[in-house]
């Protein structure tokens, strides 16, 4: 079960008003936390855009995992964002226990938790295969 929940607020080539631009192309993922130290990567294997991509580096794990960046610092104007991101996934099949999203905004880091916030992902709940919006109040998923 590979859940892969990560909170990815990059901008430009993902998001503007945050300021969070991060690209990975350095290489490295300094500035994200990990919700287990290990589980991603900034690697130029099979890269989305450019040499280097963020990517999940588990396989065959059942686990929970997440990546974050803080943009509580920020100030987000006049209630209006504008998010930008690229999604690749692997070599695998998502189902009801085997899904991903990104949160686009979240009120705790830790998003294994009853986190309050809104996502984009596929699966989130069921298994329509679709990518959907969602509205996350105290864990449970809502299709917007």
């Amino acid at each position: 079960m590979k859940k892969i929940n990560l909170l990815l607020i990059l901008l430009s080539p993902f998001l503007v008003f945050a300021q969070i631009n991060d690209d990975f192309e350095d290489g490295d993922i300094i500035g994200w936390t990990e919700g287990t130290v290990g589980h991603w990567t900034a690697s130029n294997e099979s890269p989305i855009n450019g040499s280097f991509s963020l990517k999940h580096n588990l396989s065959d794990i059942e686990s929970t995992s997440y990546i974050s960046a803080d943009i509580s610092s920020s100030i987000v104007e006049n209630g209006e964002s504008v998010w930008q991101f690229n999604l690749k996934n692997g070599n695998w099949d998502p189902s009801s226990s085997n899904y991903f999203g990104v949160f686009l905004f979240s009120d705790i880091e830790d998003l294994s938790s009853n986190v309050n916030g809104y996502a984009v992902g596929i699966n989130m709940t069921g298994t329509s295969d679709l990518l959907s919006v969602w509205n996350v109040t105290n864990g449970s998923y809502n299709s917007i």
